[in-house]
């Protein structure tokens, strides 16, 4: 198969040819498939820009160049074209260029570039003709060297007035011919010994064969051997990266897309330098460029006039392509290499200077790029882990799928390796990309761990990925969400026996969990109990009035019964109910003995102190009734119970206005018979009245004792006993 030709030049625009005013020039290099491939055939087709249709078509053969001056009727002047080569290989197989573009532009001459060959040198020798042609010759040389200067325009003078007098040659032809030879010794190292030696010899008429043939051979020789020129090199650009950018779809994306974009190519540009002075007679200069490596390479053949070197200031820039076939090139060693020769206007060519030149640094395009990436915390201020490499290869793009311990915010940044080795500075990314794909955490599962009577703890198992946890006690006044690295909550100053929510929930960076409720009930006070013995008692009477038998009254005030102390308590009022003989007294039925506040004086402060601070369970007290005849047939069912507030004996108001009673409790549906005992429950309200100091005892009181049902009852004193649960 056919390779695809490299090197195309279309070099029109600096070609001359001594025969060819304007010439275009088309060339390429066939690349061959093995050893014993070639060129069969190639045609050239030139195309206006845009067009498919060809304007020139031209075949060459086995040659790699194609000179289609003759076509060039059908290019407009400054416009631009398109051309292209096909190549046809040994095998038959073919291939194209790919078009190039190039402008058509013309290349002048100011004269006919057209010399007769020299005559034998013994031809017409005594002939008339003869000299003419010296003197057509002498003219040519000094043509080639004048330029401005008197000496060399009053030699060209001499020179065209040669053999013109009646005699031939004259002694102004021979003094004349002594003055340009002069001038051309001066200007030529080529025989100039062979010239001087004619000069010192005078010149005689012997010599004029010698003379035909100095300037028959002055004639034909070659320019001198171009070694004014040189290569430089220059406007090499490295090649960097110029952008990039990182991005992600959100923090929770764990891969990044990196992108970047290299510097455009700017291979640099190769300019060919003539140093000296030009020389006068060279009509144009052959440059053979080639251009490429030290293993591939393709030659540009280059023409330049010497009017137009001047014209580029003796410097002429060429863009260095050589990196269109760099593919090619296993070294990757740029190589030049100068071949310059001078063409004077006989034709006649100067020996080739010769000079290579390794270039170095010349960018060649991209080998590959190396992208690495440099991780720091998520507030973007410490470094976490350092740059490490996570890409080497030839793409402009690459997706980083981040693995490990992902949180953090990435910087990534990038550089190019050329072909030639040479590799660019870093290109920093400016697009930083935080990835946290955290989710807030599940929420906690509390308990209660123990309780007391006044504290309690809560505790939860720890939450993966839970940073702190926040809990908040519902109980509190004004309840606020406390925070805490710990797994529990302990409380204090808590009350006995009571439920207490509580709400807790993980947090993390990323957001709380929801609440989870956990309630805890701490433990009830011990349950205690306190009985008193032994508690004094006093029996206050109101007045009362004795109805006599014999129809007299007897009025008696209210009083304190003091013999009953510690001995008897009453309930109720005794009223006769049958004419009889009492205490020595003759009564009449109706008599009423009066009604009674019976006062149990317990030991007040004692209980305070015991009852501070605690809740009251249960309060009783026992007591035994006597057996005695006094009673009703229905009594013993109710009993009035009351508080008072009376520390002792000593506390008591005067008989006249008896004790305050309080709180009062009418205790119903029991079964108290003569001669037994019970213990009697009573509200809760007189524990808590001794706890809290406003009940310093009890006492028995029927305050409807007038009315019925009655109820009297008589007790032991000595058998009352108060008790008390409580915790």
């Amino acid at each position: 198969m056919a390779k695809r030709p490299e090197g195309l030049s279309p070099n029109f625009n600096s070609i001359v040819s001594p025969d060819v005013p304007s010439s275009l020039i088309f060339s390429w290099t066939f690349i061959k498939e093995n050893s014993g491939d070639y060129q069969k055939n190639a045609e050239v087709k030139v195309y206006k820009t845009g067009s498919n249709t060809a304007l020139i078509t031209f075949s060459t053969g086995t040659d790699q160049q194609a000179d289609i001056t003759s076509h060039q009727g059908v290019l407009d002047l400054e416009q631009t074209y398109e051309w292209e080569v096909k190549v046809t290989a040994a095998n038959d197989s073919t291939a194209f260029s790919g078009r190039k573009r190039f402008k058509f532009g013309p290349v002048f001459l100011q004269d006919g570039l057209v010399w007769p060959d020299g005559p034998d040198a013994y031809e017409y020798i005594g002939t008339r003709k003869y000299f003419e042609e010296i003197r057509e010759n002498a003219a040519s040389i000094l043509e080639d060297y004048v330029v401005d200067s008197i000496e060399e325009n009053d030699a060209l003078e001499k020179a065209l007035a040669l053999f013109t007098r009646e005699t031939v040659p004259s002694r102004t032809d021979f003094e004349n011919l002594e003055s340009i030879l002069w001038l051309i010794a001066k200007k030529e190292d080529t025989y100039r010994d062979e010239i001087q030696r004619l000069i010192e010899d005078g010149l005689g008429a012997q010599d004029i064969h010698k003379i035909y043939t100095i300037f028959d051979r002055l004639i034909r020789i070659p320019p001198r051997e171009p070694s004014n020129v040189y290569l430089t090199f220059g406007g090499f650009e490295p090649l960097y990266v110029k952008s990039g950018r990182a991005y992600n779809n959100g923090k929770e994306d764990l891969s990044v897309d990196v992108s970047w974009q290299p510097s455009d190519l700017k291979p640099g540009t190769c300019t060919i330098n003539f140093l000296n002075e030009l020389s006068e007679d060279v009509s144009y200069y052959k440059v053979e460029l080639e251009v490429g490596f030290t293993d591939k390479a393709c030659t540009h053949t280059l023409f330049y006039r010497v009017e137009d070197v001047e014209s580029f200031g003796r410097k002429i820039n060429i863009p260095m392509d050589h990196i269109n076939f760099v593919y090619l090139s296993s070294s990757k060693e740029t190589r030049y290499v100068l071949r310059v020769s001078a063409v004077d206007k006989r034709k006649e060519k100067s020996v080739s200077y010769y000079r290579p030149y390794k270039v170095d640094n010349v960018p060649l395009g991209v080998a590959s790029y190396n992208l690495r990436v440099q991780q720091y915390d998520l507030s973007n201020q410490w470094i976490t882990q350092s740059y490490y490499d996570i890409y080497n290869g030839p793409n402009t793009a690459y997706v980083h799928n981040v693995t490990g311990n992902v949180d953090g915010v990435y910087h990534y940044a990038v550089r190019v390796f050329d072909i030639n080795g040479n590799v660019s500075d870093w290109f920093w990314i400016l697009d930083y990309i935080k990835i946290d794909p955290l989710k807030p955490p599940a929420a906690p599962k509390p308990r209660m761990a123990w309780s007391g009577q006044h504290e309690l703890n809560f505790v939860w198992d720890a939450v993966p990925t839970a940073e702190y946890y926040e809990y908040l006690p519902t109980w509190w006044t004004n309840p606020s969400i406390q925070r805490t690295n710990n797994l529990d909550s302990p409380h204090e100053w808590l009350n006995p026996d009571t439920t207490y929510v509580e709400k807790v929930r993980a947090v993390n960076r990323a957001g709380a969990s929801p609440w989870a409720t956990v309630s805890g009930k701490t433990q009830p006070r011990p349950i205690l109990e306190k009985v008193q013995k032994d508690v004094g008692s006093r029996t206050w009477r109101t007045n009362y009035v004795i109805l006599m038998q014999s129809g007299r009254v007897v009025r008696n005030p209210s009083e304190w019964r003091n013999e009953y102390d510690d001995r008897e308590v009453f309930h109720g009022e005794w009223i006769e109910l049958e004419n009889k003989k009492q205490d020595g007294l003759y009564v009449k039925k109706g008599t009423r003995w009066g009604n009674n506040k019976c006062l149990f004086f317990l030991d007040h402060n004692d209980w305070r102190q015991k009852l501070q601070g605690k809740e009251i369970l249960d309060v009783q007290f026992y007591i035994r009734r006597r057996n005695t005849q006094h009673g009703y047939p229905q009594d013993g069912r109710f009993l009035h119970v009351w508080a008072h507030n009376y520390a002792g004996k000593w506390d008591l108001p005067s008989a006249k206005n008896g004790p305050n009673l309080f709180n009062h409790q009418k205790i119903e549906r029991i079964d108290f018979n003569r001669g037994e005992s019970h213990w009697i429950s009573l509200n809760k309200s007189f524990g808590e009245g001794l706890r809290d100091g406003w009940i310093k005892g009890i006492a028995f009181y029927h305050p409807e004792a007038e009315y019925g049902p009655y109820s009297y009852m008589r007790f032991d004193a000595y058998t009352f006993q108060f008790y008390v649960k409580y915790r």
